[in-house]
C-alpha cells in the first residue's frame, strides 16, 4: 500500500500490517489529476508552511491542490499519512492495479478519517440546498467511499468544512436510498440483501463500463481480476462471484429494461435494472436456505422446494383466461411474494421469462426438485427449438392432468412432455380424467417413443389400479421408468393399445387416443405432436322391463347396440358437446 507522507508530500510503501494511521480522500476525478508517476515532492514540503497554499494554487495543476488540502487537514488532525486514489495507485502495473481495486473498500474502512471534497458545491450553499445536485453522489466509486469509512467529513469546493456523515445522515439516505442504519454503522452491510446493495448503484456511473462492476467488489465482499476491455461482461462476472459466495435469491430480483426480450438471461446487464428492488426482503433462511451453484449448463438448483406454478390472467389468441406459469420466489415486498417467471425449455431446464411478478404463498406444493436455470438466452432459443420439435402436447380443456411421470420432462404451463431424445426407451405417462356426459373417467396415457411412428397406449385406472400405482410410484422413488422396466415388471401394459372400452352409467364407450403432428402457434413455430381423443358410444343395457313384458324379453340384462352410433371427437381445445 502506497501512502503520501503529509510532511514531505512523497510516496512511501507499506507492506503487511505495518501500516500507520492515515486519512483518505474521496472526490470526483477531474482534469489535471496527479498520477503515481507525476507526484513530485520537491516543491511541496510541509503544507503548514506560510504562503505555501498561494504558491501551490498559482504554480501547480489542480490535482496538486487536492493533495495539498488533504495533507494539510490530516496534519491538523494529527495524522501523518494520507491515501489518495489518483497518485497512490501505480496504474502502469496491472498486478498493483488489481490489488488496489480489490483492497480499496478495506483501505477506506481502515482509514481514521475520510475527507469528501465536493468540487461542485459552491461556498455558502447548505447541504439541504446543494447535496442532491453534487455529482459525487452519482459516481460509482464514491458509493464504497461513503459506506466503508466510520468517520466521513464533507468539504465544499473552497475546502470549507460542512459536517459529518452522521450529521447529514437523513439527507444522504434520501439522496442515495441507503438505509440510515447502514450509513450510521449500526447495521452490518452484509445483512442487507443483494438486491438492496445493487439498487444503491442503480443511478451511479463510471467512466469505464468495467468499473461499474469493479467499484462494487467491496460492497459484496468478493474479489475479481481486472480485465479492462471486457465491457458488460465484468458485471456478469461480479454476479457470478456473488452467487459463489451467497445464496441470497434477490440477486435475481431485477427488472428488464423497456423493449428487452423476455428471456434475457438470469443475470442483469447493469445495476440500473435493480432500481426499485431495494425494498425486496430476502426469504427467511429458516424457511428457505437454498443450495444452487454455477455450472457450465447454468445455475443448478438441488432439492429446491419452492419452484412454484402460478395461474395468471393472460390473453392468448384474443381470448383472456388463466394461464399457468412457473415462478421462482425471490423475496417479499410489503407482504407480497416477489418472484421471477420462468419458462421450461427442456427436461429440468428453465429460462427467465419476463419481468418480476407477485405470487400467492400457496402456489407451491413443497416438493423438492432438481433443475437448471439457463444463463445464456441465445443458446436457450436453440435448445428449446430442438426439444419442442418432438414434444407431445395434451389438450388442457378436456384432459385434466392429475399426475405425470417423469416430472422432469413435463411442462405444466403448456401441458406437454418434452421428447426423451436422450433415451427413447423412457416412458412418458400422464394420468388424467375425461368427462363423459357428466361422469369423470380416469385413464392413463403412455407415450411410446420406441415405436415408429410414435404411439399411445391407454388404459383406465379403475380396472387397472395396481398398474397405475406401480407406474406413478416411481416419482417418489425419483426413478425414470423405461419400456424395458415395463416389459420386466408390468408386461400387461405392453398389451394395451391406443383405445380402451369404458362403461359409464350403463353405457359402454370406446375411448381412443391418437397422436398427430402439426404447428401449435401458441407453443412453437415448429411442428409438435398433439394427443387427441375420440369417444364412440357402443352398447347400452336395456332398462328392467315390467313383468307384463318379460315374456317377450326374458333376459333384461342383454346389451343392445345403439340404433345410431354416437361418436364424439375431443381434440385440441374444442369443447365436448
Amino acid at each position: 500500500m502506497w501512502l503520501v507522507n503529509c510532511r514531505t508530500i512523497m510516496l512511501e510503501q507499506f507492506v503487511g500490517s505495518n501500516i500507520p494511521k492515515y486519512a483518505i480522500l474521496s472526490h470526483t476525478w477531474e482534469k489535471e489529476e496527479v498520477s503515481f508517476q507525476e507526484l513530485d515532492g520537491l516543491a511541496l514540503h510541509d503544507p503548514t508552511r506560510p504562503q505555501l497554499r498561494k504558491h501551490i494554487y498559482k504554480t501547480r495543476p489542480k490535482g496538486y491542490h487536492k493533495i495539498f488540502e488533504t495533507c494539510l487537514r490530516a496534519i491538523e488532525r494529527n495524522l501523518g499519512y494520507a491515501w489518495i486514489d489518483t497518485c497512490c495507485i501505480n496504474k502502469e502495473s496491472s498486478a498493483e492495479l488489481t490489488e488496489s481495486i480489490n483492497s480499496m473498500f478495506q483501505w477506506y474502512q481502515d482509514a481514521i478519517e475520510c475527507y469528501v471534497f465536493l468540487s461542485d458545491l459552491s461556498a455558502g450553499t447548505t447541504s439541504s440546498e446543494g447535496f442532491a445536485g453534487c455529482k459525487w453522489f452519482t459516481r460509482g466509486w464514491t458509493l464504497q467511499e461513503l459506506i466503508a469509512p466510520t468517520t466521513v467529513l464533507f468539504y465544499n469546493q473552497s475546502w470549507e468544512y460542512l459536517g459529518t456523515k452522521e450529521e447529514f445522515c437523513d439527507e444522504i439516505s434520501l439522496i442515495t436510498n441507503i438505509n440510515k442504519e447502514v450509513l450510521e454503522g449500526s447495521a452490518k452491510l452484509w445483512n442487507e440483501s443483494v438486491a438492496a446493495r445493487m439498487s444503491w448503484a442503480a443511478h451511479r456511473e463510471t467512466t469505464r463500463t468495467e468499473d461499474l462492476a469493479y467499484c462494487l467488489l467491496g460492497i459484496f465482499v468478493v474479489n475479481m481480476g481486472m480485465i479492462y476491455g471486457e465491457g458488460q461482461n465484468a458485471f456478469r462476472r461480479l454476479q457470478e462471484e456473488i452467487v459463489r459466495r451467497s445464496n441470497d435469491l434477490t440477486i435475481f430480483a431485477w427488472n428488464q429494461a423497456s423493449g428487452e426480450e423476455a428471456d434475457s438471461g438470469i443475470f442483469a446487464q447493469s445495476p440500473t435494472l435493480f432500481e426499485g428492488s431495494g425494498i425486496i426482503e430476502p426469504i427467511d433462511q429458516a424457511l428457505l436456505d437454498p443450495e444452487f451453484s454455477l455450472t457450465n449448463k447454468g445455475l443448478k438448483f438441488e432439492n429446491f422446494k419452492l419452484l412454484w406454478t402460478e395461474s395468471r390472467k393472460e390473453t392468448l389468441g384474443g381470448e383472456r383466461g388463466l394461464q399457468k406459469t412457473y415462478a421462482l420466489p425471490l423475496g417479499n415486498q410489503e407482504k407480497k411474494w416477489i418472484a421471477v417467471p420462468l419458462r421450461k425449455i427442456g427436461p429440468g431446464l428453465f429460462v427467465r421469462n419476463g419481468t418480476l411478478i407477485t405470487i400467492s404463498w400457496n402456489s407451491g406444493d413443497g416438493e423438492a426438485v432438481n433443475f437448471y436455470l439457463h444463463v445464456t438466452p441465445s443458446y436457450s432459443h436453440f435448445f428449446e427449438d430442438s426439444r419442442l420439435n418432438q414434444a407431445v402436447m395434451f389438450p388442457k380443456a378436456q384432459f385434466k392432468i392429475q399426475e405425470v411421470v417423469p416430472k422432469s420432462h413435463w411442462d405444466e404451463a403448456n401441458s406437454l412432455f418434452f421428447a426423451p431424445v436422450e433415451n427413447l426407451k423412457l416412458v412418458l405417462a400422464a394420468s388424467g380424467s375425461i368427462t363423459l356426459w357428466g361422469s369423470a373417467v380416469q385413464v392413463v396415457v403412455c407415450i411410446d417413443f420406441e415405436s415408429d411412428p410414435v404411439r399411445c397406449r391407454i388404459f383406465d385406472v379403475e380396472t387397472h389400479n395396481q398398474l397405475s400405482a406401480w407406474l406413478f410410484r416411481h416419482n417418489r422413488l425419483n426413478y425414470d421408468v423405461t419400456w424395458d422396466d415395463i416389459r420386466a415388471d408390468a408386461p400387461e401394459i405392453m398389451v394395451f393399445i391406443d383405445e380402451v372400452k369404458i362403461s359409464v352409467d350403463g353405457t359402454e364407450y370406446q375411448l381412443s387416443a391418437s397422436i398427430n403432428k402439426g404447428v401449435v402457434s401458441s407453443i412453437s413455430k415448429h411442428s409438435i405432436y398433439s394427443v387427441s381423443f375420440a369417444v364412440l358410444a357402443l352398447l347400452q343395457l336395456l332398462p328392467s322391463l315390467p313383468s307384463s313384458d318379460r315374456a317377450s324379453n326374458q333376459d333384461s340384462r342383454v346389451p343392445t347396440v345403439f340404433p345410431r352410433m354416437h361418436r364424439l371427437q375431443i381434440q385440441g381445445d374444442v369443447e365436448m358437446v
